[in-house]
Protein backbone atom coordinates (compact mmCIF):
# COMPACT_ATOMS: atom_id res chain seq x y z
CA UNK A 1 0.00 0.00 0.00
CA UNK A 2 1.27 3.29 -1.25
CA UNK A 3 2.25 5.95 2.09
CA UNK A 4 2.49 9.42 0.81
CA UNK A 5 5.41 11.39 2.16
CA UNK A 6 4.22 14.37 3.71
CA UNK A 7 7.31 15.98 4.19
CA UNK A 8 7.85 19.60 2.46
CA UNK A 9 10.00 19.60 -1.06
CA UNK A 10 13.91 19.58 -0.04
CA UNK A 11 13.62 18.19 3.81
CA UNK A 12 16.09 16.18 4.63
CA UNK A 13 15.55 13.15 5.63
CA UNK A 14 15.78 11.56 9.39
CA UNK A 15 19.34 10.83 10.07
CA UNK A 16 20.27 7.24 11.09
CA UNK A 17 21.56 6.69 14.73
CA UNK A 18 25.16 5.80 14.98
CA UNK A 19 25.93 1.94 15.45
CA UNK A 20 26.47 0.94 18.78
CA UNK A 21 30.61 0.75 18.31
CA UNK A 22 30.72 4.15 16.75
CA UNK A 23 29.33 5.66 20.02
CA UNK A 24 31.06 3.71 22.18
CA UNK A 25 34.35 4.83 20.99
CA UNK A 26 33.24 8.07 19.54
CA UNK A 27 34.00 11.81 21.13
CA UNK A 28 30.80 12.14 22.56
CA UNK A 29 31.07 11.04 26.32
CA UNK A 30 27.63 9.74 27.79
CA UNK A 31 26.76 9.59 31.56
CA UNK A 32 25.66 6.05 30.92
CA UNK A 33 29.41 5.80 29.88
CA UNK A 34 31.15 7.03 32.99
CA UNK A 35 29.12 5.09 34.74
CA UNK A 36 29.78 1.87 33.12
CA UNK A 37 33.19 3.05 33.17
CA UNK A 38 33.16 3.79 36.99
CA UNK A 39 31.23 0.19 37.59
CA UNK A 40 33.87 -2.17 35.36
CA UNK A 41 37.04 -0.30 35.34
CA UNK A 42 37.09 0.15 39.28
CA UNK A 43 34.18 -1.44 41.45
CA UNK A 44 34.00 -4.58 39.63
CA UNK A 45 38.06 -5.57 39.10
CA UNK A 46 38.22 -4.82 42.75
CA UNK A 47 35.58 -6.86 44.00
CA UNK A 48 36.29 -9.98 41.21
CA UNK A 49 39.66 -10.23 43.05
CA UNK A 50 38.54 -9.76 46.44
CA UNK A 51 35.81 -12.60 45.58
CA UNK A 52 37.81 -14.99 43.36
CA UNK A 53 37.18 -18.58 43.85
CA UNK A 54 39.38 -19.84 41.66
CA UNK A 55 40.96 -17.88 39.61
CA UNK A 56 44.00 -16.67 41.67
CA UNK A 57 43.88 -18.00 44.35
CA UNK A 58 41.15 -21.04 45.86
CA UNK A 59 38.59 -21.13 48.57
CA UNK A 60 38.82 -24.34 49.58
CA UNK A 61 42.95 -24.99 49.65
CA UNK A 62 45.98 -23.15 50.24
CA UNK A 63 46.72 -24.34 46.38
CA UNK A 64 47.41 -21.49 43.74
CA UNK A 65 44.19 -20.89 41.23
CA UNK A 66 43.69 -21.40 37.74
CA UNK A 67 45.92 -18.77 36.83
CA UNK A 68 47.73 -18.61 40.13
CA UNK A 69 51.18 -18.19 38.52
CA UNK A 70 50.01 -14.81 37.09
CA UNK A 71 48.43 -13.70 40.49
CA UNK A 72 51.23 -10.48 41.18
CA UNK A 73 51.36 -9.90 37.40
CA UNK A 74 47.62 -9.43 37.21
CA UNK A 75 47.22 -7.63 40.83
CA UNK A 76 49.81 -5.47 39.52
CA UNK A 77 48.63 -4.40 35.90
CA UNK A 78 45.32 -3.88 37.59
CA UNK A 79 46.76 -1.85 39.91
CA UNK A 80 48.24 0.36 37.28
CA UNK A 81 45.54 0.05 35.27
CA UNK A 82 43.29 1.72 38.05
CA UNK A 83 45.19 4.54 38.70
CA UNK A 84 45.86 5.17 34.94
CA UNK A 85 41.87 5.33 34.73
CA UNK A 86 41.32 7.36 37.24
CA UNK A 87 43.77 9.88 35.60
CA UNK A 88 42.28 10.00 32.38
CA UNK A 89 38.73 10.87 33.69
CA UNK A 90 39.78 13.43 35.98
CA UNK A 91 41.84 15.10 32.89
CA UNK A 92 39.17 13.97 30.39
CA UNK A 93 36.71 16.84 31.79
CA UNK A 94 39.36 19.09 31.63
CA UNK A 95 40.13 19.37 28.36
CA UNK A 96 43.53 20.40 26.48
CA UNK A 97 45.48 18.06 24.99
CA UNK A 98 45.15 14.16 25.54
CA UNK A 99 47.94 12.58 27.04
CA UNK A 100 49.27 9.89 24.51
CA UNK A 101 51.26 7.76 27.28
CA UNK A 102 47.67 7.41 29.38
CA UNK A 103 46.41 6.21 25.87
CA UNK A 104 49.11 3.70 25.75
CA UNK A 105 48.77 2.43 29.53
CA UNK A 106 45.21 2.05 28.97
CA UNK A 107 45.09 0.58 25.63
CA UNK A 108 47.66 -2.02 27.15
CA UNK A 109 45.23 -3.09 30.18
CA UNK A 110 42.46 -3.51 27.69
CA UNK A 111 44.76 -5.74 25.71
CA UNK A 112 45.17 -7.55 28.88
CA UNK A 113 42.07 -7.93 29.85
CA UNK A 114 40.68 -9.49 26.75
CA UNK A 115 43.46 -11.92 27.15
CA UNK A 116 42.33 -12.71 30.54
CA UNK A 117 38.52 -12.82 29.74
CA UNK A 118 39.57 -15.00 26.95
CA UNK A 119 41.61 -17.77 29.26
CA UNK A 120 38.70 -17.40 31.70
CA UNK A 121 35.85 -17.83 28.85
CA UNK A 122 35.79 -21.80 29.23
CA UNK A 123 35.34 -21.95 32.91
CA UNK A 124 32.76 -18.99 32.84
CA UNK A 125 30.63 -20.85 30.97
CA UNK A 126 31.13 -23.82 32.83
CA UNK A 127 30.30 -21.50 35.89
CA UNK A 128 26.91 -20.16 34.23
CA UNK A 129 25.73 -23.75 33.71
CA UNK A 130 26.56 -25.55 37.36
CA UNK A 131 26.84 -21.72 39.66
CA UNK A 132 25.35 -18.78 38.23
CA UNK A 133 28.97 -17.08 39.89
CA UNK A 134 29.85 -18.00 36.55
CA UNK A 135 28.53 -14.51 35.02
CA UNK A 136 31.65 -12.85 36.94
CA UNK A 137 34.13 -14.50 34.68
CA UNK A 138 32.53 -12.26 31.78
CA UNK A 139 34.35 -9.02 33.93
CA UNK A 140 37.25 -8.83 31.97
CA UNK A 141 35.52 -8.79 28.60
CA UNK A 142 33.70 -5.56 30.22
CA UNK A 143 36.67 -4.39 31.75
CA UNK A 144 38.83 -4.14 28.11
CA UNK A 145 35.72 -2.47 26.51
CA UNK A 146 36.15 0.66 29.32
CA UNK A 147 40.53 0.53 29.13
CA UNK A 148 40.13 0.30 25.21
CA UNK A 149 37.11 2.99 24.83
CA UNK A 150 39.37 5.43 27.11
CA UNK A 151 42.59 4.24 25.89
CA UNK A 152 41.36 5.00 22.21
CA UNK A 153 40.19 8.02 22.96
CA UNK A 154 43.17 9.53 24.90
CA UNK A 155 45.14 8.25 21.87
CA UNK A 156 43.00 9.44 19.32
CA UNK A 157 44.39 13.23 18.36
CA UNK A 158 41.10 14.41 16.92
CA UNK A 159 39.90 14.99 19.48
CA UNK A 160 42.07 17.95 20.01
CA UNK A 161 42.54 18.49 16.56
CA UNK A 162 45.85 18.30 16.15
CA UNK A 163 47.86 15.20 14.10
CA UNK A 164 49.45 12.85 16.50
CA UNK A 165 53.05 13.81 16.44
CA UNK A 166 56.06 11.99 16.45
CA UNK A 167 56.82 12.63 20.38
CA UNK A 168 52.59 11.62 20.67
CA UNK A 169 53.60 8.06 18.95
CA UNK A 170 56.20 7.92 21.35
CA UNK A 171 54.55 8.46 24.03
CA UNK A 172 52.15 6.00 22.81
CA UNK A 173 54.26 3.42 22.67
CA UNK A 174 55.95 4.12 26.20
CA UNK A 175 52.80 3.74 27.96
CA UNK A 176 51.90 0.57 26.32
CA UNK A 177 54.84 -1.00 26.70
CA UNK A 178 55.05 0.45 30.30
CA UNK A 179 51.81 -0.82 31.04
CA UNK A 180 52.58 -4.50 29.79
CA UNK A 181 56.32 -4.50 30.79
CA UNK A 182 57.01 -3.10 34.25
CA UNK A 183 54.45 -5.50 36.30
CA UNK A 184 56.09 -8.29 33.87
CA UNK A 185 59.73 -6.71 35.19
CA UNK A 186 58.15 -6.87 38.73
CA UNK A 187 56.88 -9.92 38.54
CA UNK A 188 59.73 -12.10 37.32
CA UNK A 189 61.10 -13.41 40.67
CA UNK A 190 57.08 -15.16 40.93
CA UNK A 191 57.31 -16.64 37.45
Amino acid sequence: MYEPDFRPTGAAAPQRSQGFWRRQFGAQVTPAQRRFDVTFGFVMPVLCFVFDPIVFHTWLSYEPGLLGRWQFYAYTISALEVVALAAWLFKASGGGRPPAALGGMLLGGGIFSLVVGLLLLPFSLLGLIFFFVGIFGFTPFFTAVVYLRNGWRAANPSRSGDDMSWRDAAAFAFGLVFALGMPALAALNTF
